[in-house]
C-alpha cells in the first residue's frame, strides 16, 4: 500500500454494500450500475490488500478485515457528512430540493432511480437531497423541518396545511417460492398461514406488526422473523422454509410471486405529502413530476435483485 489513493467514492460504495449485504440494492441506492459498484469495491480491496466481502451467487457476507475496516470507514464518512453539513449552511435553501422517502423505497422500488433522474434533470440548477426514514408505513412530521415533499403511508389523521396526493394502494402480500402450491392463486385466506414462518426486513417492522394483529384477530398463529435483508435467508425461501411479506409489489421479486392475503382492513395507502403553501417555489413542479412518474410506471416495476433467479427456478 505504498501509493495509497483511497477515495470518498470507494468508502461510500463500501458502506452501502456493508449495509445492504446486496450489490444490487447498494447500486440502486448510489445511482450507479452494479458493474461500476463491483469495480469500486475491487479497487478498494486491491489498495487495502485484503478481501472485504465473501460473495456467492446468493449471498454476501463480511470478512474479519471488513469488520475492522468498517470502524474507520464510518468515522471517515461521518466526518465527510459533518463537513458537508457545515458548508450547506452557506447554500441558499432556494437552491435546494429535499425529498423524504422510506429507505425500503431506495432498496426495492425500481421506480426510485427513474424518479430521481427526472427530478435532477428537471432542476439542474438545484441541489437535490434525499432523506430517508426506516419504515414505509410510518413517517416523521418533517414537512416543517426543511423537507419539501414526503412519500409515505397516509397518516390516520391528516394535518391542516398539508396536501395529500394518492400514489398507490398497499396490501398484505405474501411472497411465495416458485414451486409453492400457492403460486398462481388470486388470494390466500389467513387460516392457510397457520403455523407458517413469515420473514420481514427490519425496516418493515411497523407493517409486520399490523399483519400480526390482523392474523391474531382471525385466530391464526404464525412465526414472524425479522431479517436484515431478504438476501440473508433467500436459500431458505427457495427451499420452501418460509414466506416473505410486503405491503406492495415491488421490484425485489417477479410480480407473479406476490399473492394478496384476504382481509377486510388494508394497510394505509402510499401518498405524496407537501405543504399547501410551500416556501420552496419548486414544490408544485416537483409534485407534478412525482405524480406523473407514478402514473406512468406505478410501484410495480418488474425486475429486481431476485427477479432473474426466481424466474430461472420457475
Amino acid at each position: 500500500m505504498g501509493d495509497f489513493r483511497m477515495n470518498e467514492r470507494q468508502i461510500t460504495c463500501f458502506l452501502a454494500v456493508r449495509k445492504h449485504l446486496n450489490f444490487s440494492a447498494a447500486a440502486v441506492e448510489l445511482f450507479i450500475t452494479q458493474p461500476a459498484l463491483t469495480y469500486q469495491i475491487r479497487s478498494l480491496e486491491n489498495e487495502l490488500g485484503v478481501k472485504l466481502f465473501d460473495r456467492t451467487t446468493t449471498s454476501v457476507s463480511l470478512t474479519e478485515a471488513c469488520l475492522a475496516f468498517a470502524v474507520q470507514a464510518n468515522k471517515f464518512h461521518q466526518l465527510l457528512l459533518e463537513t458537508d453539513g457545515v458548508m450547506r449552511d452557506y447554500v441558499s435553501a432556494r437552491n435546494r430540493i429535499v425529498l423524504g422517502c422510506p429507505r425500503m423505497m431506495m432498496v426495492h422500488d425500481k421506480i426510485y432511480p427513474l424518479l430521481m433522474s427526472r427530478v435532477i434533470e428537471a432542476f439542474p440548477q438545484y441541489d437535490v437531497d434525499v432523506r430517508t426514514y426506516k419504515s414505509s408505513m410510518k413517517f416523521p412530521n418533517s414537512l416543517s423541518g426543511g423537507i419539501d415533499c414526503v412519500i409515505g403511508a397516509e397518516p390516520a389523521k391528516r394535518e391542516e396545511g398539508v396536501a395529500y396526493y394518492p400514489l398507490f394502494e398497499s396490501c398484505y402480500y405474501l411472497v411465495v417460492w416458485p414451486q409453492s402450491t400457492l403460486l398462481g392463486r388470486k388470494s390466500i385466506a389467513p387460516a392457510e398461514l397457520y403455523g407458517q414462518t413469515l420473514y420481514y426486513e427490519r425496516d418493515e417492522r411497523f407493517f409486520a406488526r399490523m399483519l400480526r394483529r390482523m392474523l391474531e384477530q382471525n385466530g391464526v398463529t404464525v412465526s414472524f422473523k425479522e431479517v436484515a435483508t431478504y438476501d440473508t435467508i433467500f436459500p431458505n425461501f427457495l427451499a420452501g422454509k418460509g414466506f416473505f411479506i410486503s405491503p406492495v409489489i415491488n421490484g425485489a421479486f417477479p410480480p407473479e410471486l406476490y399473492v394478496p392475503i384476504e382481509t377486510d382492513e388494508l394497510p394505509p395507502p402510499t401518498v405524496l405529502m407537501c405543504l399547501k403553501d410551500p416556501p420552496n417555489p419548486c414544490v408544485p413542479a416537483l409534485t407534478q413530476i412525482i405524480l406523473q412518474t407514478y402514473r406512468e410506471n406505478g410501484p410495480n416495476v418488474p425486475e429486481g435483485p431476485h427477479a432473474g433467479i426466481a424466474r430461472a427456478v420457475i
